[in-house]
């Protein structure tokens, strides 16, 4: 497992007054190992990266589009959201 990114040293003296929760649009480290954790979305960019490239050699090879492509994500819920 990598290392945790280094503290920051911010302080929220009451963090339920100010936020009801806390969510991030990627799934990145820093989400998984702040405290609290983050809850994030896993949009596995590895799905997105082979749909782009196989659009593109199909476009290349004069290939129309299929249509729309939907991926899939993944919530991952932590302790920002009350899901640790």
């Amino acid at each position: 497992m990598p290392a945790p990114p280094p503290q920051v040293g911010l302080q929220v003296e009451h963090p339920a007054t100010t936020f009801e929760a806390v969510q991030a649009g990627s799934d990145a480290q820093q989400t998984r190992h702040s405290v609290p954790a983050i809850t994030a979305l896993d949009l596995a960019p590895e799905n997105s990266g082979k749909a782009a490239v196989e659009l593109l050699i199909a476009r290349l090879n004069g290939e129309t589009a299929p249509g729309p492509i939907i991926l899939s994500a993944k919530l991952r819920g932590r302790a920002s959201t009350g899901d640790a």
